[in-house]
This record gives structure tokens, sequence and C-alpha cells, in this order.
């Protein structure tokens, strides 16, 4: 699977507490994402925030799916196709996170990939579960 590094940056956000990161890249039609945060916090938990996807076509910014996300990486799916961007609302407790987005490009469409990522899905969540 190759996938490519679409966004990535480091927010400081003990600084400057803020309500939500709009992430500025335009999504189109993708199905899949990589999403990776890394963060620092005063103590150990599961759960960085969660992350809407935002449809931009669509007048007052519809909402077409919202999903929480935990510390490291993790596929996301997203229903709505379209362009959409993702916004980020960060738990109160984060200090510094990097937040890192990579889409999946498919050397041969043809191929159905569906059972290879949920077995990667399948092999992160036991990571996690372990650590």
């Amino acid at each position: 699977m190759e996938t490519q590094v679409v966004f990535k940056n480091q927010y400081r956000l003990d600084l400057k507490k803020v309500e939500f990161v709009l992430i500025p890249y335009l999504f189109i039609d993708e199905k899949s994402l990589i999403i990776n945060i890394e963060a620092t916090s005063s103590r150990k938990y599961r759960s960085a925030g969660k992350i809407d996807q935002v449809v931009i076509d669509y007048p007052n910014k519809l909402i077409a799916s919202s999903q929480v996300v935990r510390f490291g990486s993790q596929l996301l799916e997203f229903p709505q196709k379209g362009r959409f961007q993702l916004q980020f609302f960060p738990n109160y407790y984060l200090e510094k996170a990097t937040i890192t987005i990579k889409k999946i490009i498919e050397i041969f469409p043809d191929l159905n990939i569906e059972p290879t990522l949920q077995r990667i899905e399948n092999k992160i969540d036991s990571i996690l579960e372990s650590n």
C-alpha cells in the first residue's frame, strides 16, 4: 500500500486554547485517510479529540461525519464523496500536538484493497490495546 503525506503541522495548544483546527487541505473523493496524532499531555489519555468531515459544496458547511481520534496512527473512513475539509477538535488536555494526514494511493485501482485495510486497522487496534 502506497501512501502520500498531504498535511503535517505542529500546534502549541497550551499557549492558546482553540476550539478547533481547520486542516487547510482540500480532499476530493477521498474514502480513507491515515491520520496520526502525536501529542504531549500531563497524563496518559487515549483520545486526542474528534475530527469532522466538512463538505464544502453545501451552504453553511455541512458536517458529513464526526469521528473520535486516538493518539498514534489510525485509518479513518469517510462516507461522503465530493470536496471536503477536516476540522480537528482537540481535547482540552493537549499541550503540543503534531497532526499528520496521509492519503492512500491506489497503484492498481482495479484490485480490492478493503480486506487489507481492515487487517491493518485491526493490527493498529491490537497494538494500542496492548500498551
